[in-house]
């Protein structure tokens, strides 16, 4: 089970009767963004760290997951020890995020589309014209708040840009046992789902040399990599 306790908490923010409230809106397409879950901590450990004005030394991100998986191999719960340096929403499974759409897809009135973050864009072209019969999707624009703070796109100082490189530079997980810790038993059911949907069309965006379209990608790489299998609880789904 991926992070149970965060998982209720996305559960109790995102339950049932606000997606209800969404579907009575008319929606019939469900859109999610898939990522490595270790990439996806990285990401959200410079987002948390650059709201903060640059008047500290932010520690170094291997560090402060290593702790925390001290803690838990000491016998404590990983979701009652979340390191208080990334925000507590970004440990949410992603997973979690779809966790009420199952009843809706059974019944046939509405369907959930994966988008990968590292080919974004050309899932999302590839998806709006296929699923909402968009002539010309929307570009998705990355300059939006989440994405600015995360990368640092809005220092205007020389100090906040110090502090910036500072950040990008400890927000990286090197060590690759940590790497799969997070993977593997925190967040399992996220990793077979990126395994499953983003593998593939990452390798097949990188062996073209561009961002893939979601149609060449789901027919697999070349060279014969095939999808890992889904998990047994989202097949059951």
């Amino acid at each position: 089970h991926d992070m149970k306790a965060t998982a209720s908490v996305a559960a109790r923010r995102r339950d049932g009767s606000d997606f209800d409230g969404k579907r009575r809106g008319g929606a019939k397409c469900l859109f999610v963004t898939l990522r490595e879950p270790a990439a996806r901590l990285e990401s959200a450990y410079r987002h948390s760290q650059l709201r903060f004005k640059p008047r500290h030394d932010p520690p170094a991100l291997d560090g402060v997951l290593e702790a925390w998986r001290g803690r838990v191999a000491g016998g404590a719960a990983a979701e009652a020890e979340l390191p208080p340096q990334i925000l507590v929403d970004f440990f949410l499974p992603q997973a979690a995020y779809v966790k009420p759409a199952p009843p809706h897809c059974a019944a046939g009135d509405l369907t959930v589309h994966a988008l990968c973050t590292t080919t974004l864009a050309t899932d999302w072209a590839a998806a709006a014209t296929a699923k909402l019969g968009l002539a010309a999707p929307p570009r998705i624009d990355p300059a939006h708040s989440k994405h600015v703070r995360s990368s640092g796109a809005d220092a205007s100082t020389p100090e906040k840009r110090a502090y910036v490189a500072r950040v990008q530079e400890r927000s990286k997980i090197a060590n690759a046992s940590t790497r799969r810790w997070i993977n593997e038993e925190l967040y399992p059911t996220d990793t077979a789902l990126f395994r499953h949907f983003c593998e593939p069309r990452i390798a097949a965006a990188t062996a073209n040399g561009t961002r893939s379209s979601l149609q060449e990608a789901m027919r697999g790489a070349p060279g014969g990599k095939r999808r890992a299998p889904l998990p047994a609880e989202v097949q059951a789904s």
